[in-house]
């Protein structure tokens, strides 16, 4: 009967020991993911002030140095003022002494100490108030310097404190570390001792009758039990904790056992000893029972109220599990949709890029091809021209020499008339059929110079021709350039996915490993409309397909939906990863 009590305290020991443990646990990641962003906070605030102190001192020393250059200046000016005072002294002495009247001297005196004090005595003011402004602003920077170097002071000490805090997290990590080092001792402890327990249930063997009662309800809490950790797959491991409780009411509940089997064996030799105090020993026998009585009752009292505490607290690591899962089936969605936004976004700036580029190459073949047109058309007609100016030019020699020939026929038939073709004279300047006067020449000399016009803008097209290929030519390698960091960006995007992937992977096999630490509890079946909407929304790996199965993950409730869920969205990713590649 003792061992209902005992199992129920031992219970509610684990449960505290394990609620306590896991709220450590989640409030030191909080703590660290507070701490973690506080010293990135405090790093960029160092940052800026560290270039902000040394902007104001490089302002501060150039304002000192401003500051003694001007002072110099000063100083250097008033010397002049001096001898020149000095000098205009020794002249005004030297005047008194050549001058006789004292008042007109007097007179003189004063005037000109009026005029020589009045402009000096303005700069003098003027100067006195710079070097004043001056000196208030070198104050105003030294109290900013201190100022800043009080907030440096400051910053030092968060650093400082920071580190601290980071040496005490880092503790406290190893503390968590040793903590759940201790939680496995102590279960592999724990089932140590319920394999002792078993040996001692079979000693008790005789007790059994009376604690009939009590192993029945507490056989019956382990069936309802049994099947509430089967509904906790991911969370057995915590629930695991309250072993080590029921292995501290086992050892206490051999110990009582033991002690209670001993005062048995005493009370019997007592009363094999003293028969003629049987009386006595039968009331105290009484007494002991109504004790037992009470104790089992108290005991059963105990044990209902531990189970009915360790069913809600069963109810809320339920909840809280599904809670959990709810959250990493949204992110996991989250990112799928960044990803695939992202892939949109590329293949759209991908589509333009290769538009731009296409327009580009046909622009450039378009100007290439009417440049070439163009050349070739002039080359034509350049070839036209030189043909009609051999032409001309061999009509021309044609008619110089039928000319020549008629010349010489009229020499000869002038020399034959005359009788001397000695005396006789060749008039070639003044013959019709010249060269000089024949309009063939001017036609050739017409069409050469046509051809040497074609020539030129022959040559003015190749340059033309020229210009458009280089053109051509930047414009490619704009484009391929602009194709490089398309692919560039197209790997980015890919290196991403593989980074969403791997985390998934991370993800699907850690709640493996906590599925196989939790061991040996049955499984739910999946439930197979989730299921097949998150996994069926399309084989090939579409858009549209990811995105409509974010309704479907609501649905999901349990660790076991959640890894098929992120099986699936995996296996699509990469499906739409290799149709983008």
């Amino acid at each position: 009967m003792a061992d209902a009590p005992s199992a129920s305290a031992s219970d509610a020991d684990s449960e505290a020991d394990a609620a306590r443990a896991l709220k450590l646990l989640r409030r030191l990641q909080t703590e660290n993911g507070q701490l973690a962003q506080n010293f990135e906070e405090l790093k960029a605030l160092h940052l800026a002030l560290a270039a902000e102190h040394s902007a104001l001192r490089k302002k501060h020393d150039a304002q000192r140095e401003e500051r003694a250059a001007t002072e110099l200046q000063y100083q250097k000016l008033c010397e002049s003022w001096r001898e020149e005072l000095e000098h205009k002294q020794c002249q005004f002495d030297a005047t008194i002494a050549q001058m006789t009247p004292a008042a007109e001297l007097d007179l003189l005196r004063a005037r000109m100490l009026e005029e020589a004090e009045a402009p000096h005595r303005a700069k003098c003011d003027r100067l006195a108030a710079e070097a004043e402004a001056a000196q208030e602003a070198f104050a105003l920077e030294q109290r900013y310097a201190s100022e800043l170097a009080l907030v440096r002071l400051e910053t030092d000490a968060a650093e400082a404190a920071l580190a601290k805090k980071l040496a005490g997290h880092g503790q406290l990590k190893d503390r968590a570390a040793t903590l759940e080092q201790q939680l496995r001792a102590a279960r592999r402890a724990a089932n140590e001792r319920a394999s002792e327990l078993a040996a001692a249930r079979d000693e008790a063997a005789a007790l059994r009758a009376a604690k009939e009662s009590a192993v029945v309800e507490r056989e019956a809490a382990a069936v309802r039990g049994g099947r509430a950790a089967r509904q906790l797959q991911g969370e057995l491991g915590e629930v695991r904790a309250l072993s080590e409780g029921l292995a501290r009411k086992a050892r206490g509940l051999q110990a009582e056992l033991d002690e209670s089997t001993r005062a048995q064996e005493a009370m019997h030799e007592q009363l094999l000893s003293a028969q003629a105090a049987n009386t006595s020993l039968a009331e105290q026998l009484a007494s002991a029972r109504a004790a037992a009585a009470r104790e089992a009752r108290t005991g059963e009292e105990r044990a209902a109220a531990a189970e009915a505490s360790w069913r809600e607290r069963i109810g809320q690591l339920t909840e809280e599990c599904l809670e959990k899962d709810r959250r990493l089936a949204d992110a996991v969605l989250r990112e799928q949709a960044a990803v695939i936004a992202a892939a949109r976004d590329a293949e759209a700036r991908a589509a333009a890029t290769d538009a731009h580029a296409a327009e580009a190459v046909r622009d450039a073949a378009a100007r290439e091809a009417e440049a070439t047109a163009r050349v070739e058309a002039a080359e034509a007609a350049a070839a036209e021209w030189q043909q009609r100016a051999l032409r001309a030019e061999r009509r021309a020699r044609a008619d110089l020499a039928l000319a020549e020939l008629r010349t010489r026929q009229q020499d000869g038939e002038e020399g034959r008339s005359a009788g001397a073709g000695g005396r006789c004279q060749r008039p070639r300047s003044v013959s019709p059929g010249a060269p000089g006067g024949s309009p063939d020449a001017e036609a050739a000399r017409a069409w050469q110079r046509r051809c040497a016009e074609a020539e030129a803008a022959q040559r003015a097209l190749r340059r033309e021709f020229k210009a458009a290929r280089a053109e051509w030519e930047r414009r490619a390698a704009e484009a391929e350039a602009e194709a490089a960091e398309l692919h560039e960006k197209r790997q980015a995007y890919r290196a991403r996915a593989s980074a969403l992937t791997s985390e998934l992977t991370a993800l699907r096999l850690e709640a493996a490993d906590r599925e196989a630490s939790a061991g040996g509890g049955p499984q739910q079946p999946p439930r197979a409309g989730a299921l097949a909407a998150l996994a069926g929304a399309g084989a090939g790996g579409s858009v549209g397909g990811v995105l409509s199965s974010a309704a479907a993950a609501a649905a999901v409730n349990s660790r076991g939906e959640l890894m098929a869920a992120i099986s699936a969205m995996r296996l699509r990713q990469e499906a739409y990863l290799a149709a983008c590649q």
